[in-house]
């Protein structure tokens, strides 16, 4: 719970003022956790999972991670449909191709800030509009492209980045100490 509370300061703290965008922020941050929990334990009712404390965590979760970048640009229906997008990404990618969640366990930070955070970014550049911030652009919405290119090409540099980096950890740990048993 104090994560969330914490969160409102993350994303109102965006707008850099009290102002409306701020007010925007802490609504569809409200309106995002919500839609998740609903979204989680619907999904969990249809599935026919245990609806445990662990679920709920991971819902709230996803909640914060899919309205982050969207809270100040988006209006509360868009906030909501990233959600729901991000909720199902998160879930059909982390129960069936990455293995996770089977057995009540909370989802790895990969999967949560990774797929979801990049799956909300990207719908966020679909949907954000420039009456809500006058700072952003209209989205693919409103038919202006330039918000989804940017959102691509972050998205892509990001995971290549990070691929490289992760590569180029291990490859040196290895020459400091070896990974496999076999060699120690």
């Amino acid at each position: 719970t104090a994560l969330w509370f914490l969160w409102f300061g993350l994303n109102a703290g965006k707008a850099y003022s009290a102002g409306a965008v701020a007010s925007q922020s802490i609504v569809n941050t409200i309106a995002g956790v919500t839609t998740s929990v609903l979204t989680n334990y619907f999904l969990d009712a249809l599935l026919g999972y245990p609806y445990s404390h662990v679920a709920i965590t991971n819902a709230i979760l996803i909640g914060l991670i899919s309205t982050s970048p969207s809270t100040g640009f988006v209006t509360v229906g868009g906030a909501m449909v990233v959600t729901v997008i991000t909720v199902l990404t998160v879930r059909v990618l982390g129960h069936y191709i990455f293995k996770e969640n089977a057995d009540d366990a909370p989802y790895s930070i990969a999967t949560l800030h990774g797929i979801g955070g990049s799956t909300a970014f990207l719908f966020t550049a679909m949907m954000t509009y420039q009456f809500i911030n006058p700072a952003g652009l209209n989205g693919l919405t409103q038919g202006t492209d330039t918000p989804i290119r940017h959102h691509t090409a972050a998205v892509l540099a990001i995971w290549t980045c990070g691929f490289c980096s992760i590569l180029l950890a291990l490859v040196l740990s290895n020459l400091i100490v070896p990974l496999s048993k076999s060699k120690q």
